[in-house]
């Protein structure tokens, strides 16, 4: 009897034994395997494929990395950690988010901080808010000591700012919340005395009560709205 002519496909469902072939492929074949993988799906899913496997398409294409030295070739991927980063933070995967957001800032280009600025400070705060919601402090220290370092203005490190004071609450370490606050109203010329008597708090009462005094409610009520606070 002649058994009919087959090209039979085989796939082997254990772990241990999909492990074991995986651990005798060479690591740079492995690179190699995991990078293909990743860009096969990227161009073979339609957006909503795209969405739903992006974890899966960011981590293979991750693996392989090292195979991409350009930075045009990087920009891409770099976007692509950058969403699976954010994508993960919503849905409360912190420590995952922090690991997109970190391999996003390793692939941004050399003086980016020039060259992308908007894109480096973006980074920059969602890796060190992942890292404050990860209780990993010294990393998030790190990347608020880019930022301030980095940003261009106040407004700039405003978000970093609020994080080291969330991060400073939340130990419940409150007097160097308030060094933090005064340092970002000392920027705003705004210079609080570090003690204040019991005369001074008088003094600035009365000031207030009889500026006050000199309006009615309505005139108060009735005032523009202040536009340079």
């Amino acid at each position: 009897m002649r058994l009919p002519d087959t090209n039979p496909t085989y796939r082997v469902h254990h772990d241990r034994v999909q492990q074991a072939a995986y651990a005798l492929i060479d690591a740079a074949q492995q690179e190699k395997t995991h990078y293909a993988i990743g860009q096969r799906l990227l161009q073979h899913s339609t957006p909503e494929q795209k969405e739903h496997n992006l974890f899966d398409i960011v981590n293979h294409l991750n693996q392989g990395r090292s195979l991409i030295t350009t930075d045009t070739e990087k920009a891409p991927l770099l976007k692509l950690n950058l969403r699976a980063g954010q994508k993960a933070q919503a849905t409360v995967a912190y420590a995952a988010a922090l690991e997109y957001f970190v391999t996003s800032i390793s692939l941004l280009p050399v003086g980016s901080w020039q060259t992308s600025y908007g894109l480096a400070l973006t980074l920059h705060n969602q890796a060190a808010e992942a890292a404050l919601l990860t209780g990993d402090l010294v990393t998030m220290q790190r990347y608020i000591n880019i930022i301030l370092k980095q940003g261009n203005s106040l407004f700039d490190k405003s978000q970093a700012y609020e994080i080291q004071l969330q991060a400073a609450i939340s130990q419940e370490h409150f007097l160097q919340s308030i060094e933090v606050a005064r340092e970002v109203l000392s920027q705003l010329d705004i210079h609080l005395p570090r003690q204040v008597s019991t005369k001074d708090n008088q003094t600035r009462l009365l000031t207030v009560s009889d500026r006050l005094s000199q309006h009615s409610a309505e005139d108060i009520l009735n005032q523009p709205a202040i536009n340079s606070p």
